[in-house]
């Protein structure tokens, strides 16, 4: 487990990761005070996005789905309203394994990627 980013640096930090992992494979998991459950899995990150100003700012979008040409589009966003930290966890190969994003009562959004088997030769 790292550091939580400094909101500071929010901005920047949403745009490097969203460049590094677009594509990847994804599930979200919505961890609250009694709950536990999986949102969605298996759809490709878009991206995140950052909205600082409104009436649920900070607020973390998370955007799903596929968007290749000739493929039956699936979509999906989850949103954070109000978010109080975020927490890269770097796998052993230095990748980008979960993004941890807790809001202002407590609730956790894990964002996995998962790795695709490979295909034999």
């Amino acid at each position: 487990m790292t550091a939580p980013i400094a909101q500071a640096q929010w901005p920047n930090f949403i745009e490097e990761f969203t460049h590094r992992n677009v594509s990847r494979t994804t599930r979200i998991e919505v961890w609250e005070e009694d709950s536990r459950g999986t949102e969605a899995e298996g759809l490709p990150l878009i991206g995140l996005d950052l909205d600082l100003k409104g009436k649920f700012a900070p607020q973390v979008e998370i955007l799903l789905g596929d968007e290749r040409p000739g493929t039956n589009a699936r979509h999906m966003t989850h949103v954070i309203p109000h978010t109080r930290t975020i927490i890269p966890k770097l796998a052993a190969d230095g990748r980008d394994e979960v993004l941890e994003i807790e809001d202002d009562q407590g609730g956790k959004t894990l964002l996995f990627f998962k790795d695709l088997p490979e295909i034999p030769a």
